[in-house]
């Protein structure tokens, strides 16, 4: 669940620096937007439908802390 989440995250970081160098020639800026944590939204109620496969006995405990 974790290493998932931070693993899009390296990526998408990955990929935006990358672009950056490749498009700078081009006169074209990127930039990446990392808000901090938001508790006033309702990110872990959205998530919790895209979570099939989590629901195991042996993730439950986890799982509900780190959506919560």
């Amino acid at each position: 669940l974790v290493s998932a989440y931070r693993a899009s995250k390296a990526a998408v970081n990955a990929f935006t620096e990358s672009m950056a160098v490749e498009l700078a020639p081009f006169g074209v800026r990127t930039h990446l937007v990392l808000p901090g944590r938001a508790p006033d939204t309702r990110f872990g109620d959205n998530a919790r439908a895209n979570m099939y496969g989590f629901e195991h006995e042996a993730y439950a405990d986890f799982v509900g802390k780190a959506i919560a």
